[in-house]
């Protein structure tokens, strides 16, 4: 069993901040955010997620990583039934537990996306 934990923090590319942009996102759209990013990881495609800041975060077991990098996004990686989705529409954040087979073996992991400026701002655990 792997033990590892994973952060990133992805902010949009907006010059300024406008808050008529910025669009409600109610607990089945932070879920529908969380399983885009659990498949772009399944697909090993880092485009496949929202954009991200020129000063994104992502730490996997303490240390910094590139988005791309990392056990997950390396490793064959298979999604299975158990979910658990926590999502919090009035914070703009939803988070994920799961327990994915990676390379063949179980692992438990956790994966948490913020919203900024009605945009995902990434992090995992």
């Amino acid at each position: 069993m792997f033990v590892f934990v994973i952060a990133a923090t992805v902010l949009a590319q907006e010059p300024e901040w406008n808050p008529a942009r910025v669009k409600e996102c109610n607990r089945a759209c932070l879920v529908n955010i969380i399983d885009g990013y659990m498949n772009a990881i399944f697909k090993h495609d880092p485009k496949a997620v929202p954009p991200l800041s020129k000063d994104i975060r992502v730490t996997e077991n303490t240390a910094e990583i590139s988005v791309g990098e990392g056990v997950l996004w390396r490793s064959r990686v298979e999604p299975t039934s158990f979910k658990i989705y926590v999502a919090d529409p009035v914070a703009g954040q939803v988070a994920m537990q799961t327990r994915l087979k990676i390379q063949g073996r179980d692992a438990l992991v956790a994966v948490r996306l913020k919203l900024d400026r009605g945009r995902s701002r990434k992090s995992s655990n």
